[in-house]
């Protein structure tokens, strides 16, 4: 239609010189010669055609611009959100199918309006040359109109008018284009959550093509640091910490052709934002959430001008501490259950939000899955336990789950909140023994000691199972029957510290465990011991000399040959390392006699080289007697000591063969302890 246009202002322009060439009028429209009358009034019947052909090249230039700009509105508005969370979403790896588009069609369809838009641009600028270039054809020098008459109707338009409308086409073009090419910068691998300070981490950003306003990629990508997502503007961002490594040159890549990309290989945050303001301090670090602004620096486009282009990553947590670990992975936990529930990811954690039931249980067994690196995740029976924990019954679709309730609400039973439970219960299940067991299969998990003792009642044999302790953090509980028993013995739970010193597999072989030769799980039949043992015994690691000096740790290993009627001051070093020969390997644990607990000397901590007075023992007590029901040792002593001077973590203490009466130096049948 353009080039139909050019061609009959060529045929009128001809028209126009030959007629006008014997007329010696300077106003040729204005000569009252009938001749000259004549020739235009037939001069304005081939202007209709022409009219008629440049009129349809604007109004052309004005459907594809509305068209234009309602496919750009919906991608910046629609698609590039949803590309955005699917490209977070793929990095998460998180398991949901939101019906995203594709990357590369997303890429496509951005290009392909780049290029419509350019040359709708390009054909007003070509419209407005067309009309300047034939201005002495068109224009009355009299009054500048053109009037014809068709069909009865008289149709009127200035030159000026005509030329203002291709300007404000051109204008609307550039504006769509800007629009365009300042949201073309994407990030496409956000920074990890939480990020710990002066912790490298990688980040990258993508630059789309927008036709021929992004074949220059020689630029740089500038990032910083900011407390919220702005991307209203550098101006208005509010910078929140020092980013180190934080300028990236645009490339394209070998192994993505056609990919403009700036990659942050290094960044890391040296400090964030002061804390330190008195009382009136603004809330923790800990709990804000952050994010990092892109700038591209010096985009100017030939034709359009200076364009901000600038973007911003997924929120993210911030930590200075490693004790901080489990504030700063509640905030990143709960971004997946907002996206799990279809909430946007920012959000301010002091404004308590909610999530409903199933999309809280999505992301846990995703989060868990993460952590642990492995395929096993939750099951429905932990999410009933969980329920039980947080709501008093159990859970429905319907039930609805806020923040607050999970990081701030002490929970009776733990004495902290489900979070820090939760959470201390993943690092465990990290440890490399308990990740095997779960791993396999063979680990309970998250589950009640009521459903624990039915499991083991319901079971066809005397058998044990492990689950996470309800009474202690990252603990693990050792839950047995024994055969011909309604008795369920609960051992005092096994922490990571516990778990090095002792491993797993001496605890299953030891006298107590005797006739027990099956675990139950959720999913499977009885597994036999002996296949549990095998596979723990091939990641054991060889156990750590004893020192020579220091105070003793938990459940230590040393060889005795016996227990001698020792000397008034003789160092329990010497008791250790008698001339005699070894001949019974035991388990020395912390001394916790039941009686006079206070102030005993028992309770204090005991160095190898200490002198040890058998006299301040007045009280004949086995060391490290268990309670026949599992019981933690502390209990049955409450009413005779200070509960302020009792164990945090007191071990019961599990024997593989003989155990001694240090004052009778006889040795305890089993049926005692």
């Amino acid at each position: 239609f353009y080039n139909e246009a050019v061609g009959r202002h060529q045929e009128y322009g001809d028209i126009y010189d030959a007629l006008w060439s014997d007329c010696e009028e300077a106003n040729p429209f204005g000569c009252t010669h009938g001749i000259c009358q004549q020739k235009k009034a037939w001069l304005q019947q081939k202007y209709i055609p022409l009219y008629e052909s440049r009129n349809y090249l604007l109004q052309s230039a004005d459907f594809y611009l509305k068209s234009a700009n309602d496919m750009i509105s919906n991608l910046l508005s629609n698609d590039l959100p949803a590309w955005k969370r699917a490209l977070y979403l793929k990095q998460m790896d998180f398991p949901m199918n939101n019906g995203e588009c594709l990357q590369q069609d997303f890429e496509q369809n951005f290009e392909s309006l780049g290029i419509l838009v350019t040359n709708i641009k390009q054909l007003s600028s070509q419209i407005l040359t067309l009309l300047l270039s034939n201005q002495r054809y068109i224009e009355d020098n009299e009054y500048n109109l053109c009037l014809w008459q068709k069909n009865g109707e008289t149709s009127c338009i200035t030159f000026k008018n005509m030329i203002r409308r291709v300007h404000e086409q051109e204008n609307y073009a550039v504006n769509l284009i800007k629009a365009l090419v300042s949201n073309s910068l994407v990030v496409t691998i956000h920074p990890s959550d939480p990020v710990k300070q002066n912790k490298t981490f990688a980040t990258e950003v993508i630059l789309l093509k927008c036709g021929q306003f992004s074949e220059d990629v020689k630029l740089c990508v500038q990032a910083q640091m900011i407390k919220e997502n702005d991307e209203s503007g550098r101006k208005e961002s509010k910078v929140a910490g020092v980013l180190l490594n934080n300028m990236a040159h645009l490339s394209v890549k070998k192994e993505s052709p056609g990919k403009i990309t700036a990659t942050f290989a290094s960044a890391k945050i040296s400090g964030a934002e002061t804390r330190k303001e008195g009382k009136n301090a603004d809330t923790k670090a800990v709990e804000k959430t952050y994010a990092l602004f892109y700038q591209l620096k010096n985009l100017s486009c030939r034709d359009i001008g200076s364009i901000d282009v600038h973007t911003c990553s997924g929120h993210f947590s911030y930590m200075v501490h490693t004790n901080q670990s489990c504030s700063a992975n509640a905030m990143a936990f709960w971004k997946i259950a907002l996206i799990a529930d279809g909430k946007s990811a920012e959000w301010n954690p002091v404004e308590d939000c909610e999530v409903s039931w199933p999309a809280f249980e999505i992301s846990l067994d995703y989060y868990f899955r993460k952590n642990i690196k492995a395929e096993r995740g939750l099951l429905k029976e932990h999410f009933h336990n969980f329920g039980w924990k947080l709501l008093g019954h159990p859970p429905t679709a319907d039930d609805k789950i806020s923040y607050q309730r999970i990081t701030k609400q002490i929970l009776p039973e733990l004495k902290t909140t489900f979070w820090e439970w939760y959470y201390e219960a993943m690092r465990l299940v990290n440890e490399e023994l308990v990740l095997k067991l779960w791993k396999e299969g063979w680990m309970a998990g998250f589950i009640s000691k009521a459903d624990a003792e039915d499991m083991l009642l319901r079971a066809a044999n005397p058998s044990f199972l492990f689950r996470i302790s309800d009474s202690q953090l990252g603990a693990l509980s050792l839950v047995v029957r024994h055969a011909n028993s309604t008795l369920i013995n609960h051992l005092a739970p096994f922490n990571a510290a516990s778990l090095k010193s002792l491993p797993l597999s001496e605890t299953i072989e030891c006298e107590m465990m005797r006739g027990i030769d099956f675990l139950e799980s959720y999913g499977q039949s009885a597994i036999p011991r002996q296949t549990v043992l095998d596979v723990l015994k091939k990641g054991k690691k060889q156990k750590e000399a004893l020192p020579v000096s220091g105070y003793c740790g938990w459940r230590t290993q040393v060889e005795w040959d016996h227990i001698p009627k020792l000397p008034q001051m003789m160092p329990v070093e010497q008791q250790i390392h008698s001339n005699s020969q070894p001949r019974e390997m035991i388990e020395v644990d912390h001394i916790q006699p039941f009686h006079q607990v206070g102030s005993h000397p028992a309770f204090q901590p005991m160095a190898l080289n200490d002198p040890i007075n058998l006299m301040d023992y007045a009280t004949p007590v086995p060391i490290g007697m268990v309670h026949e029901q599992g019981m933690d040792i502390y209990e049955e002593s409450t009413d005779h000591c200070n509960p302020n001077e009792i164990p945090v973590e007191p071990v019961s203490l599990c024997v593989p063969h003989q155990l001694y009466d240090c004052f009778t130096c006889k040795k305890i049948p089993p049926e005692a302890w």
